[in-house]
C-alpha cells in the first residue's frame, strides 16, 4: 500500500510542473515564475543585479537614455544649447561627447559633397531642430602636421559651431582622453593631435586656413557644382 500511494506522487509532481511552465511572467513575458521572483523585476527594483554590481542603464541615467535614443534618432545632438547659437568663432571646431554625428556650418570646409533635400534634420537637446543641407567629408589638420578625415559630416549652416562627435571616433578607433583641461587625440597608439578648454568647451587646436584658399559657391542652387582648394 506504502508502494502504490508513492507511485502516485511523481504524477501530482509532475502535473505541477507543467502548470508552473505554462505560467507566464507579467513583467518579462517569460514562462516558468511568477512576477514576485522575476530577476529583472528585481533589477529595475534597486538598480543591483544578482551578483551584487549595479545596474549600468540605472547608474548612468539620461547617458542610457540617451543611447537607446540614438538607434532610431540617427542625427541627434544632445548636448546643443544656446551656446551653440553664439558664433564666437567662425571656423573653429569643437568636442561633443553627445553628438551621434560630425556637424559643419560652413561648406568650405568640405572635400566632398552631396546636397540633401529630403527634409532631414538634426534634433537637439533643447528640442529644437535644424535642417540638414548635405553631407561629406572633411579633412582637419592639427597643429602636429596629422590629418583627422571626418566622414559622414553633416552640413547644417543653422548651427553656429563646428561639432566633433566622441561617439563616431570612438566606433572608428580612435583614443581620446580629457585630463588637466587638455583633450588628447591618438589612433592605434600614435599621437594625433590635442584640444583645449575654451569657454567651458573643448576646442580642437587645428591649423585654420585662409578664407582666400576657398571658392565659394555663387549660389544655393549649384551646391553641388562648387570648387575648393586643397586645405
Amino acid at each position: 500500500m506504502v508502494e502504490g500511494e508513492s507511485s502516485k506522487n511523481p504524477k501530482k509532481s509532475n502535473g505541477k510542473r507543467k502548470f508552473i511552465t505554462k505560467l507566464v511572467c507579467w513583467n518579462c513575458n517569460k514562462p516558468g515564475h511568477f512576477k514576485k521572483d522575476c530577476r529583472l523585476h528585481k533589477l529595475n527594483k534597486d538598480g543591483v543585479g544578482p551578483s551584487g554590481s549595479k545596474n549600468p542603464e540605472k547608474q548612468q541615467g539620461q547617458i542610457s537614455v540617451f543611447m537607446k535614443n540614438s538607434k532610431y534618432i540617427h542625427n541627434y545632438i544632445s548636448m546643443i544649447s544656446e551656446a551653440f547659437y553664439v558664433q564666437d568663432d567662425n571656423i573653429a571646431w569643437w568636442f561633443d561627447s553627445g553628438a551621434t554625428s560630425h556637424v559643419c556650418k560652413d561648406l568650405y570646409w568640405f572635400k566632398d559633397f552631396q546636397p540633401i533635400e529630403d527634409g532631414s534634420v538634426v534634433k537637439m537637446g533643447n528640442v529644437a531642430t535644424e535642417p540638414i543641407k548635405g553631407i561629406g567629408s572633411v579633412l582637419l589638420t592639427f597643429t602636429s602636421r596629422k590629418c583627422l578625415c571626418l566622414n559622414n559630416v553633416l552640413y547644417v549652416p543653422g548651427i553656429r559651431k563646428n561639432l566633433v562627435s566622441e561617439i563616431v571616433l570612438n566606433n572608428c578607433g580612435y583614443k581620446q582622453v580629457l585630463e588637466s583641461d587638455k583633450y588628447i587625440l591618438s589612433r592605434h597608439g600614435a599621437f594625433m593631435g590635442f584640444g583645449y578648454v575654451c569657454n567651458g568647451m573643448i576646442r580642437h587646436n587645428i591649423n585654420y586656413p585662409s578664407s582666400d584658399n576657398f571658392v565659394c559657391m555663387a549660389s544655393s542652387s549649384t551646391s553641388n557644382n562648387f570648387h575648393k582648394s586643397e586645405l
